[in-house]
């Protein structure tokens, strides 16, 4: 293996760790994190696949690492594989085009592009995946070039390992398929001489599942199952419970409507690696295909299955933050394959430029080369550090962020003391599971994942860990009914979510969450109110934090939760008509996101009621421009030219309006 392509690596890795660990999150930040780590603090199991390998391994570093967060020190299982992978994927890359530069260039581009740098800075799953991607491509092409046995075995040991990591490995699978039939005779004659090895080096693999034996029996405070039969463990491994990486088949149905993630695809790679490079790339892509076929095929297989193919399989729809930060998530293993083309089309550029410059000035290819080789290079290294630029203040501000750990305090802080809090959303159950069972914060109150409370495989480790906790017959039609009859006199109950409970009980908004009342205890009105207004007045302010400077997408999901939960608490003064405190609470909501078109109109009636007419009808303006498709923003004009400023013309014409556009919707409707 040549040297240059060794050096060339080993700075990358240097680079990118240095600028990974520098900026590397002291928070969960959100998603899957709050999870993930939980579990590796706890020594429990994560959700399915359950990621044995990850959490084993998170769990030491959280062990051995003496200062730092729970979560930074989590995160380096984030930063590490992730600079080790940029920093094999440029030795592959250096073997494959014969050029070190355009290796370097290319990985210092697709290291600091906002999706690489956002995930290997926090603690997720998905760098882990990269490093066992990058090591097989490497070990592959190594294979291929010296035609040695160990190779062979360890990308079976790799291959596997990755297998029972992240199941999305399987996307590789045709072009590690295409290299087997364009290698035939050489890969059976491997296999045959090789059978007890690659058997051995599989199950080797497989070691990483011994730590479901060791964590299952033990219950962990924080776990995703708690009987341990190769059953349960085939079924964390399949994730049969939680999908398998699709978002909305039945109703992404038709190839067309499948076609929309493909173009959001196309958007975000053109926005995290830049126009240039991927322009760059298709010219690449084309000096790859007349130079070398062989490893075209193979790159554009790769390429074609882990980007356009895997989101055509998913169909996701994106209609909000949350969903496209989970979809952007598995845009990262194609990047390598653009990443490689990039490469490709540096060396292709630089060949042109070479050819011309010789012939206008007579010279040998290799005096231009050397000649203008490093002021190509310099030139192009534009791309990667305008992509270092512009995203080192994006990265850095997550630093010291704890806008997600901030959430959860908010939640738990508004509960009484030994309360029962039922969780039953990602932010709410991974975030407040994290600062409760790894941090220890408030460990009074008896966190419940809500979707558990209903699953009698889990109701054992509830019940073992919760002594204080009554827990009736799982098999019981009115369980949730009895569950809090049987609690409600010695716990509080608060839940992120309303549960259908009996006419005996409801639940009323305090702040983040929903607090049950049996209706012969019932606060006043005025409780209630001033409740809400003290529990506002004492969060912590989320935009306070990175959000304040840049919305990440999955931190910023966040945001919706808490403008939702201001909005209806505005809803409670309303209703009491205490106007005034209303409009304080939707402006609240405005600010912490304004995607909504009910929590103007909202505002706009609370404007009403205190008689500023000009500002209602402002905001009525202004909500009509922003979501032109909102029919109902009609109905609020209407009650203002009724209520605030009487004329009968704008009240017709704002019916008419409103029945016009009803009309052409069920005609919509109709032709679907």
């Amino acid at each position: 293996m040549p040297k240059k392509n060794l050096f060339a690596g080993l700075f990358i890795f240097i680079f990118f760790i240095i600028v990974y660990t520098s900026s590397q999150s002291q928070s969960i930040f959100g998603g899957d994190a709050g999870d993930l780590v939980t579990a590796a603090a706890t020594g429990g199991v994560a959700h399915p696949p359950g990621y044995p390998l990850y959490t084993m391994l998170t769990s030491l570093l959280i062990r051995f690492i003496p200062v730092g967060s729970i979560a930074w020190r989590a995160s380096f299982l984030s930063s590490v594989p992730l600079s080790l992978a940029l920093g094999i994927l440029t030795i592959y890359i250096g073997l494959i085009s014969g050029s070190s530069l355009a290796a370097i260039f290319s990985t210092l581009t697709l290291g600091t592009s906002y999706l690489y740098w956002l995930y290997g800075i926090v603690p997720e799953v998905f760098s882990l995946h990269l490093f066992f991607m990058a090591t097989q491509l490497l070990i592959l092409q190594y294979w291929h070039i010296s035609n040695k046995r160990f190779p062979g075995i360890l990308f079976v040991t790799f291959f596997v390992l990755s297998l029972f990591h992240h199941q999305i490995i399987l996307f590789m699978v045709p072009a590690y398929v295409y290299y087997i039939i364009s290698n035939k005779k050489r890969v059976i004659k491997f296999v045959s001489d090789n059978k007890k090895q690659i058997t051995g080096a599989a199950i080797l693999s497989l070691l990483p599942l011994l730590y479901f034996v060791y964590s299952i029996p033990k219950l962990a405070l924080y776990t995703w199952e708690d009987t341990l039969t190769i059953s349960n463990v085939i079924k964390i491994l399949l994730r049969t419970t939680y999908g398998s990486f699709t978002s909305a088949t039945e109703i992404l149905q038709t190839p067309f409507a499948r076609l929309t993630d493909i173009y959001a695809y196309l958007a975000i790679a053109v926005e995290d690696l830049t126009l240039p490079a991927l322009i760059l790339s298709v010219i690449g892509a084309g000096y790859q295909f007349k130079t070398n076929r062989k490893h075209f095929n193979f790159t554009f297989l790769a390429f074609a299955f882990t980007g356009p193919i895997f989101f055509f399989y998913g169909a996701y729809i994106l209609t909000n933050n949350f969903t496209i930060a989970t979809f952007e998530r598995f845009i990262m293993p194609s990047y390598f394959f653009i990443t490689i083309w990039i490469a490709y089309g540096f060396k292709a550029f630089y060949g042109a430029l070479s050819a011309l410059v010789s012939l206008i000035r007579s010279r040998t290819e290799e005096t231009s080369r050397l000649q203008y080789l490093p002021m190509l290079f310099a030139a192009f290294l534009i791309i990667p550090l305008n992509l270092l630029f512009i995203n080192y203040e994006k990265m850095h501000v997550l630093t010291h962020d704890n806008t997600a750990e901030k959430l959860s305090e908010n939640i738990l802080n508004t509960t009484e003391k030994n309360s029962i809090v039922l969780l039953s959303d990602d932010n709410g159950i991974f975030n407040t599971s994290y600062i409760h069972f790894a941090n220890g914060y408030r460990k009074d109150d008896v966190v419940i994942n809500s979707n558990q409370l209903f699953n009698s495989r889990k109701i054992k480790n509830l019940i073992q860990k919760n002594p204080t906790v009554t827990f009736p017959d799982i098999k019981d039609k009115l369980y949730i009914e009895k569950f809090v009859t049987l609690n409600e006199s010695t716990h509080p109950i608060y839940s992120t979510s309303k549960f259908l409970v009996s006419d005996n009980y409801v639940w009323i908004r305090e702040g983040l969450l929903y607090r049950l009342f049996n209706k012969k205890n019932l606060p006043s009105e005025e409780s209630i109110l001033k409740k809400n207004n003290e529990l506002w007045d004492s969060y912590y302010d989320p935009l306070a934090g990175s959000l304040g400077s840049f919305k990440h997408l999955m931190l910023s999901t966040n945001l919706l939760l808490y403008r939702l939960y201001r909005e209806e608490t505005g809803d409670y003064f309303y209703v009491a008509k205490r106007y005034s405190e209303a409009e304080v609470h939707y402006r609240a909501a405005l600010r912490y996101e304004n995607s909504n078109a009910l929590t103007y109109q909202k505002l706009s009636i609370a404007l009403m009621g205190q008689k500023k007419c000009d500002e209602a009808l402002g905001i009525l303006d202004e909500t009509y421009k922003k979501f032109p498709k909102s029919s109902e923003t009609s109905l609020y004009y209407v009650k203002f030219y009724t209520e605030c400023r009487k004329d009968d013309e704008k009240i017709k014409y704002w019916k008419q309006y409103y029945d016009s556009s009803i009309q052409k919707t069920q005609e919509k409707l109709n032709t679907l």
